[in-house]
């Protein structure tokens, strides 16, 4: 029965990842991009939203979400 330890293991050379710089690497991230930018502009329209409803006189309550609940 062939053992792993038998075989002669084939040296392939120095392999290199490509750098942040590369075409490839940009075409990759590009979709990730995409999606952190939504994300962050959907963060700040909704972190200005929650900030400039009690600012603008909209009425509030401090009840905390479990109290309305029950």
């Amino acid at each position: 029965m062939p053992c792993a330890a038998d075989r002669e293991w084939v040296n392939l050379g120095e392999v290199t990842a490509p750098g942040l710089d590369d075409s490839r690497t940009r075409e990759a991230f590009g979709p990730a991009r995409k999606c952190v930018v939504i994300y962050g502009v959907m963060s700040a329209v909704t972190l200005a939203t929650v900030a400039a409803l009690p600012a603008g006189g909209a009425l509030t309550s401090r009840h905390r979400p479990i109290r309305i609940l029950r």
